[in-house]
């Protein structure tokens, strides 16, 4: 079955009545009967399951708009207003690449400027950064991966990358853009990340930019393009770095001190994967 968007005829809708009918009433029986039993639950498992049910609709609807979330990064917003216990969940971390400080004020000038001509917009404060992953991990899981990735990066050279002007994707994010002769270099190496550190529960970023802004409606989408057509970022990636997901601010906050690329070859027929 294809969804609306795939539809030669989008986006005009239409749909046969007849066709679908026996499905909605089967739909209508089956939310009756979730009802029913969520009724019989305690207060506590009634939220868990609603969250567990948005979070499922959530990581769908994203994919609509061609954006593929991760659950983990999803799930801290969904308690918000709501008695859901969260004890159990595991710390978020991001592993990046974050340029130096000329980078970072770069990019939060050009975030400054599309603020005082848009207004408010979503990653207004967020560092300049490249995600190469996200994942959850408790303290002792934390320690042998910070161990594993000291190992992995250790090996890697100095990369230098350039990012010129601004693409978009179809979710409302404007982001400085790598040029060809970084881009294939820079996936390689994420890629290379990705494989080596070998997390199971976790999201992989497969598409390096740097965001400015993100969920922006067409209209700003057009403005913040037209605004940074012809800016340019270039510098040395040295390194990476661990940022931890703050919950009360709902952003990432630097963890640990920087994974320096050491270029030291590696050692024959050593094992890459710890996990």
């Amino acid at each position: 079955m294809k969804y609306n968007w795939e539809l030669p005829d989008w986006p005009n809708f239409s749909f046969n009545l007849e066709t679908i009918q026996s499905n909605l009433y089967k739909f209508a029986e089956e939310v009756g009967l979730v009802s029913g039993l969520l009724k019989a639950t305690n207060q506590d498992s009634h939220d868990e399951i609603l969250v567990q049910t948005i979070l499922v609709e959530a990581l769908k609807t994203s994919e609509i708009e061609n954006e593929y979330l991760s659950e983990l990064g999803v799930f801290p917003f969904l308690g918000e207003g709501r008695n859901v216990n969260y004890q159990v969940m595991k710390d978020l971390y991001s592993v990046v690449i974050a340029p130096p400080q000329h980078g970072i004020e770069y990019v939060a000038k050009l975030k400054d400027e599309l603020y005082a001509k848009i207004g408010w917009y979503n990653s207004r404060n967020s560092k300049a950064h490249i995600t190469i992953c996200e994942f959850t991990a408790d303290e002792d899981e934390l320690a042998n991966i910070v161990e594993h990735l000291k190992q992995i990066v250790s090996y890697e050279k100095p990369i230098y990358l350039s990012f010129n002007g601004v693409d978009h994707y179809p979710n409302g994010a404007v982001f400085l853009k790598p040029n060809e002769n970084t881009k294939m270099p820079l996936s390689e190496l994420m890629i290379r990340i990705h494989k080596k550190l070998n997390l199971k529960n976790s999201y992989k970023s497969k598409d390096p930019h740097i965001s400015i802004g993100r969920k922006l409606n067409e209209e700003n989408v057009e403005v913040a393009l037209k605004m940074f057509a012809k800016e340019k970022l270039e510098f040395e990636c040295k390194n990476l770095l661990l940022r931890k997901f703050n919950p009360q601010k709902k952003q990432y906050e630097r963890f640990s001190e920087e994974f320096p690329f050491l270029g030291t070859p590696p050692k024959p027929n050593s094992q890459q994967s710890l996990f």
